[in-house]
């Protein structure tokens, strides 16, 4: 490739990673718009216009600067130029970008889940403590310097505690956090560990913490001695007055997600009501306000939105985005995307085939290189001056198998590993071009299928 990527860099500059940024920078031509050029109507106004050109990737490397714009939404999402492939942010809730619009654009977007799944989970642990030890009732009471408020607690709380050991915490959302926290309850309290997911996560994953895979939500609420919500929001309350009726009586209850997947009236009547026992949130409906009575409740023990709000988060954050960038640009393969399965390539199009890990590795004394592009440049590029040698790249539920001989352009070979809509690959000198067909591959069509040349 002849010309350098492009990235526009909204928000601060970087902090901590600075090794990392110094790869980064030459990788990759840097854009950063000022901050008043990040305020909605500007960036708007810049975007339409094409004051940055084409760029191929935004990265915002902080949560609290890099937001100015907005919501990342349909009015906004259409006004990039089609050369973007990928937006790499910091944080790891992303209901503030509509993921959905960003794929009817072929642009993937990667979060930072990974980098907060420890933070995340140890303030987690506390908060399951928190619920099954009737902790904020003591915490307000000897906040309040009230003698009679501290008595009263010292010897009432304890009888309704209990000890978490052996409990069933029913985890709703199994993904990099989820899981961490499952990790941690299981090992530190002997917690049992139950999950509803929508996809099943792997036997080995499942036993690693003992993890009870659980296909109808209002069952696992039914079980659950405590419930955590860790899962994305996906538009709707997923925690209303019908759910909180269906949760196991005096369960406990947690939300380290986001605060509008829970209706926060109906979890303050399931308190009072003792349907649920004491709750631990995080995260609120309507930040940065807290529902007032919630937060005088003796049995809600409140955070502001900092369960993953340490140093080494942001550190994480920082990296993980400008590795997401460099993994998809140069390399093929983003390490967090968020949107991948709802990316869909029109019948007819050349496509790009995602292969499963970028070849950056061959016999020894090969020159041969690989590299790919998406959308308006779907293809793979191939240069060979080697010896005769295979080599193989998962893509897509195909294993294409590219055989280079001599200084000659690559053949390909694909081999049915899916029922899927079936694919021509198309040989042009050093071209290899991937081209959706427009019907279905017959399901007793299992053989190899020799390119087109």
């Amino acid at each position: 490739m002849t010309s350098k990527y492009r990235v526009l860099h909204i928000g601060d500059n970087i902090k901590y990673n600075h090794d990392v940024y110094q790869r980064f920078a030459s990788e990759f031509e840097i854009i950063q718009p000022t901050a008043a050029e990040r305020e909605r109507g500007e960036f708007m106004r810049a975007l339409k216009e094409r004051r940055w050109g084409d760029f191929h990737a935004i990265f915002r490397p902080f949560w609290n600067t890099g937001g100015e714009m907005g919501r990342w939404d349909a009015e906004l999402i259409p006004l990039l130029p089609p050369s973007v492939r990928i937006m790499a942010s910091a944080g790891a809730g992303y209901d503030w970008a509509d993921v959905d619009v960003f794929a009817q654009h072929g642009i993937v977007y990667c979060n930072g889940a990974a980098a907060s799944s420890e933070s995340v989970a140890d303030m987690t642990l506390f908060l399951i403590l928190a619920v099954f030890r009737n902790l904020a009732w003591s915490h307000q009471a000897a906040h309040s310097c009230n003698p009679q408020r501290f008595l009263d607690a010292h010897k009432n709380s304890p009888l309704t505690a209990l000890n978490p050991r052996g409990r069933i915490l029913g985890i709703i959302g199994l993904g990099q956090i989820g899981y961490t926290i499952a990790k941690k309850a299981h090992a530190a309290f002997g917690m049992q560990i139950a999950y509803n997911d929508l996809v099943r996560k792997p036997a080995e994953v499942e036993n690693a913490v003992g993890a009870r895979f659980v296909g109808e939500l209002d069952e696992l609420l039914g079980l659950a001695d405590c419930v955590v919500v860790a899962t994305p929001f996906a538009g709707r309350t997923l925690i209303d007055a019908e759910r909180l009726g269906r949760f196991k009586r005096g369960a406990r209850f947690i939300n380290i997600a986001r605060g509008s997947l829970v209706d926060e009236e109906a979890l303050l009547r399931a308190l009072d009501e003792g349907q649920i026992s004491a709750a631990g949130l995080d995260v609120h409906a309507e930040e940065p306000y807290v529902h007032p009575r919630l937060a005088r409740h003796g049995r809600v023990m409140m955070m502001s939105h900092n369960a993953g709000g340490t140093v080494d988060t942001h550190v994480g954050f920082e990296r993980l985005a400008m590795e997401n960038i460099e993994e998809l640009l140069l390399r093929g393969k983003a390490l967090t995307p968020v949107n991948l399965h709802l990316i869909k390539t029109p019948k007819n199009d050349i496509i790009w085939v995602d292969a499963d890990e970028y070849i950056g590795s061959f016999p020894s004394g090969s020159a041969w290189k690989l590299s790919s592009r998406i959308r308006e440049h779907a293809y793979y590029e191939a240069q060979a001056d080697c010896e005769d040698f295979d080599i193989q790249s998962e893509a897509r539920g195909l294993l294409v198998c590219f055989k280079v001989s001599g200084n000659g352009p690559p053949t390909a070979v694909i081999k049915i590993r899916l029922q899927i809509p079936w694919f021509r690959i198309v040989r042009k000198t050093s071209e290899v071009r991937a081209e959706q067909a427009t019907s279905e591959l017959p399901s007793s069509w299992n053989s190899e299928i020799e390119a087109l040349t």
